[in-house]
C-alpha cells in the first residue's frame, strides 16, 4: 500500500530545508532571487507511484519569484538501502549534464524522509508549460520539427556518453520558454530515474521488453529509440498509440505479436515527412533501429529543406 498523498505532503513541510535546497538550483534558471524570501509556498503537483512532486515558489522582497520543482523517489522495493543507493547514483549522473535539451538538476541529501522515501530532494526548474503534447495541442501552428530536433538533440547528447533515458514519454519531456519572444524549448527530465526504480512508465514498452526474458531489455538505447518513435507518433497525431482503445496489459501483448499504432489516413505535411523515420524506430529488431546519431542527422536535413 503506498502513503497517501496527505501523509506525502506532510513530509516536505519543513519549507527551511526546501528552500535553502532550491537556492542551489543552476544559477541560469534563477535570476534576482533575494536572500530573505517575503513568502514560500509549497504546492503538491504530482503523486504516483514511483514519486512525490511538489512545485516550490519563493516570492522576494523585491518582487522577485523562483518557482522550482522538488521531487521525492518512493521505494517499493524490499531493500531501502539499495534502492536509494541506485536512486542517488542515477540522480548523480543526471545532475553532471549540461545540455540545452536535458533538465538541470540539483539534488541533497535528506535525513528527515520518511523510510519508504530515497533520502533526496530532486530539484529541477519549474516547467509552467507542462509536458510536451500539452503544450502543442495548446498550440496548433507551432513547429514541430525544431521540437522533434531538439529531443533528439537532448537523447543523442546521452546516448553518445553512454547514458540511457530509460523512460522516454510525453511526461518526461517539458516545454520551457525562452528569451523575448518565449520560443519553446523541449527538456528531458527524470533522466535515468527509471532505471533505479525499475519502472520504465513507458505506454508503449518495445517488443524486447514484452518478451520479459531479461528485465534490462526496458533500458537501452535501443529501448530509447524505439519510445522516441511512440512519442513521435503522438506528436505528429495528437493520439497516444494504442491505449486509446486497450489496457497496458493488451498493449504490450500485441506488441509482442508485432502489432504498431496505425498510420492516420491524413497527415500533415511534416507528419508525412517523419513518419518513415517513426517507422524504423518501430523495427522489432533492436540492431536494426537507427542511432540517435543517424535520427539527428535526419532532422537536420529535414530541417535544412525548409
Amino acid at each position: 500500500m503506498y502513503p497517501s498523498p496527505v501523509t506525502s505532503v506532510q513530509h516536505i513541510a519543513n519549507t527551511e530545508t526546501i528552500v535553502t535546497v532550491v537556492r542551489t538550483v543552476n544559477a541560469c534558471f534563477i535570476s534576482g532571487l533575494s536572500t530573505s524570501p517575503a513568502s514560500c509556498t509549497i504546492t503538491a503537483l504530482d503523486t504516483t507511484p514511483s514519486a512525490d512532486t511538489y512545485i516550490v515558489k519563493e516570492l522576494g522582497g523585491d518582487k522577485s519569484v523562483c518557482e522550482q520543482v522538488v521531487k521525492h523517489v518512493r521505494c517499493f522495493k524490499p531493500d531501502l538501502g539499495d534502492f536509494s543507493k541506485a536512486v542517488a547514483e542515477r540522480a548523480a549522473i543526471w545532475a553532471s549534464i549540461q545540455h540545452p535539451n536535458i533538465v538541470p538538476l540539483t539534488c541533497r541529501i535528506r535525513n528527515d524522509l520518511p523510510a519508504h522515501y530515497a533520502p533526496l530532494d530532486l530539484v529541477t526548474l519549474y516547467c509552467p508549460r507542462r509536458n510536451i503534447i500539452t503544450y502543442i495541442k495548446e498550440h496548433s501552428d507551432v513547429e514541430l520539427l525544431p521540437l522533434v530536433a531538439g529531443i533528439a538533440d537532448g537523447l543523442g547528447f546521452l546516448h553518445s556518453h553512454d547514458i540511457v533515458h530509460g523512460s522516454v514519454h510525453k511526461s518526461n519531456v517539458l516545454i520551457h520558454e525562452y528569451g523575448k519572444e518565449d520560443s519553446p524549448v523541449p527538456l528531458l527530465t527524470d533522466v535515468g530515474l527509471a532505471i533505479a526504480t525499475g519502472k520504465p512508465g513507458l505506454q508503449c514498452p518495445s517488443p524486447e521488453a514484452c518478451e520479459g526474458k531479461d528485465p534490462m531489455s526496458l533500458f537501452t538505447k535501443e529501448a530509447d529509440v524505439y519510445a522516441f518513435g511512440m512519442l513521435l507518433y503522438e506528436m505528429i497525431t495528437g493520439k497516444p498509440p494504442f491505449l486509446s482503445r486497450y489496457p497496458a496489459p493488451k498493449v504490450c501483448l500485441l506488441v509482442g505479436q508485432g502489432r504498431r499504432p496505425s498510420r492516420p489516413e491524413r497527415l500533415s505535411a511534416v507528419g508525412e515527412q517523419l513518419w518513415p523515420l517513426v517507422e524504423e524506430c518501430w523495427t522489432p529488431d533492436p540492431a536494426q533501429r537507427p542511432t540517435m546519431v543517424a535520427i539527428r542527422q535526419r532532422l537536420a536535413e529535414l530541417m535544412n529543406a525548409h
